[in-house]
């Protein structure tokens, strides 16, 4: 005899393995997608290069404003509100797990000294560690930013060394901070020096996608020396 519960049985049987699947894509994607975070660097939160090095050289670090898509990671810079500084090239990161690492991977930055004086940088193996957290606000933090920085292209932004030089900034670190500048990796010359900033995490914004920028369609005001700066590092050569 057919009876209902005949006929339901093997269809909720077969349902079962659909819901449960339905469950994991649910769980599997990435919650951190379709939205835009900032993260700032705190000047106590440098580790390195060491001493009151780090500290001196983040001021000119900006915020990152990272927009994070499904399977990306599109990161600018700009200030703590969110609005993204068209003189930084943005460069997309591929990454499906974004809460443990971004990168690493090479890109540009906009850095700007306290009176204005810029330049754009080159970031070897630019990465961020375990920035994205539900509680942003923690006392105990995780994330991490590392990147290797190259002298040569930001020692004119160091007005408080007069008529410095690249080779005297890498000189001062190694005989005042014991750190040293090691091989850059573009072309194996001693200028480059590693950066790295612990205790961070990134916050949401409401100031939607980033505009994308181009380093070859820059503005030449991007890179500038304000003249209170001549004579000093920010003229040097």
């Amino acid at each position: 005899m057919t009876t209902l519960r005949t006929i339901a049985g093997p269809l909720l049987i077969g349902l079962i393995p659909l819901s449960i699947g339905c469950s994991s894509d649910k769980k599997a994607a990435n919650p951190w997608a379709g939205k835009t975070y900032g993260m700032s660097i705190p000047t106590d939160n440098w580790k390195h290069p060491k001493g009151s090095v780090g500290p001196e050289f983040g001021k000119y670090i900006p915020s990152f404003l990272l927009e994070v898509k499904d399977n990306s990671v599109v990161v600018g810079a700009g200030d703590a509100a969110g609005n993204q500084d068209m003189c930084s090239p943005t460069t997309e990161i591929s990454t499906s797990s974004p809460q443990t690492q971004i990168g690493p991977v090479d890109g540009k930055l906009h850095v700007t000294n306290s009176v204005g004086s810029s330049a754009v940088a080159s970031l070897y193996g630019l990465t961020f560690k375990s920035i994205f957290t539900d509680t942003p606000g923690a006392a105990t933090l995780q994330g991490q930013f590392l990147a290797t920085f190259d002298v040569r292209q930001v020692y004119t932004l160091f007005n408080q060394l007069p008529n410095s030089t690249a080779q005297s900034i890498c000189d001062t670190l190694s005989t005042s901070f014991d750190t040293t500048c090691g091989a850059c990796p573009n072309d194996s010359e001693a200028f480059c020096t590693d950066m790295w900033a612990i205790n961070l995490a990134a916050v949401p914004l409401t100031t939607g996608s980033l505009q994308p920028v181009s380093f070859n369609g820059l503005s030449a005001s991007c890179t500038k020396i304000v003249e209170s700066d001549a004579g000093t590092s920010d003229g040097g050569t």
